[in-house]
């Protein structure tokens, strides 16, 4: 295999930079020798300025060579010229339209932030891009580009959508729709393969997307439920199997059609406006939940949740800090070097807490605004 430094060197179109370079300061230098120092003219820049108006076949006739040599010198400046600048310029054209069909076949790499990748497609995939907030969206499938136009057709994303070509588990394509700065990653089931490899796949996509970006929030798409802890274990942040939603809107059935209205609706709340989260803030965190609902309630806002993202969990955190042999057991622990952390906690969700609820270990508010 060439090394880096080889294919730079091979590259005609460096050769040719590399060409007009030499022609130019050799040129200018004669030049300059020739008529610029013979008339008294000090500024070598002159002699460049000279150069590049006869390589590029412009001639302005402000600097006319007058001797017998500087003319011969600037017939072949231009004879060159002619062939050098405009091989240059088919060269810059053709490297320009190669960069844009490797874009559209997904095989450039993108250098977006703060956008959302899909990690393989299926059907499920345009529901879930249009309930999202506006944001690039890559998709890193193994599409065909007609495929890759019709899903953009559908989607009405012209600007917004773009496509890394390839094989999904593969570290060199996910490289390159940048998953370290995305706001989050889908990964899709194959709806193409058995439901055991459709779930294999995803299992290797997560493992190379955490491989890549260990801190993007990761959400699976999971065909049987059984696979759950495997995806969760290869570092996905949520698991959703295919079906939990619907079955469980179909048991709400069974208690009254009125309770199935009200989730369906609530799915749509958060394209309408309706449904949405803030921060908690510093001053907030030192408020109980009934402080901050009547705060929120005068500012025509309902709050409904408090959330708490994904955080490390210490041993101090679950001990009595007044129980003396509590206190004992954190002692041994910085006695022997030993670290308290015991691994990573996942997000949690408290709806309608009780209202003397301290608000210091949650990060976040859902609500309702009104119309």
């Amino acid at each position: 295999m060439k090394s880096e430094k080889g294919k730079w060197s091979a590259s005609p179109f460096l050769k040719l930079i590399i060409a007009i370079l030499c022609i130019l300061f050799l040129s200018s230098y004669l030049f300059y020798q020739v008529e610029l120092k013979s008339q008294g003219i000090k500024g070598f820049f002159s002699a460049i300025w000279w150069t590049v108006v006869t390589l590029t076949t412009v001639g302005y006739g402000d600097i006319v060579p007058k001797t017998m040599l500087g003319q011969l010198l600037g017939l072949a400046v231009m004879i060159s010229g002619i062939g050098l600048v405009s091989t240059l310029t088919g060269n810059m054209a053709s490297f320009l339209v190669e960069q844009k069909a490797k874009k559209r076949k997904g095989l450039l790499k993108l250098s977006l932030r703060e956008h959302y990748i899909f990690v393989g497609w299926n059907e499920g995939g345009y529901s879930i891009v249009r309930s999202l907030p506006p944001k690039n969206t890559v998709i890193a499938a193994d599409i065909t580009q007609e495929q890759f136009d019709e899903i953009k057709f559908r989607l009405d994303l012209d600007d917004q959508l773009f496509f890394v070509k390839g094989d999904q588990a593969s570290e060199s394509v996910l490289a390159r729709a940048n998953p370290k700065s995305a706001a989050a990653i889908f990964v899709l089931a194959d709806d193409n393969a058995p439901p055991h490899t459709a779930d294999q796949n995803s299992l290797y996509s997560i493992l190379t997307i955490r491989s890549l970006a260990p801190k993007t929030p990761v959400y699976a798409e999971l065909i049987s439920p059984e696979n759950r802890d495997h995806l969760l274990r290869a570092g996905a942040n949520e698991v959703i199997s295919r079906g939990e939603s619907s079955a469980s809107l179909l048991a709400l059935l069974g208690h009254s059609s009125n309770y199935y209205l009200f989730f369906k609706q609530l799915t749509s709340l958060s394209d309408a406006g309706i449904l949405g989260q803030r921060k908690i803030s510093f001053l907030e965190k030192n408020k109980t939940w009934q402080e901050v609902f009547n705060t929120l309630l005068t500012e025509h806002i309902l709050p409904v949740a408090l959330c708490r993202q994904k955080k490390e969990i210490y041993l101090q955190d679950i001990l009595n800090e007044t129980s003396a042999l509590d206190k004992f057991i954190v002692d041994l622990f910085a006695a022997a070097g030993k670290e308290t952390k015991l691994g990573a906690g996942g997000p949690t969700i408290v709806i309608n807490p009780k209202p003397d609820t301290s608000l210091k270990d949650f990060d976040t508010i859902l609500y309702f605004k009104s119309h």
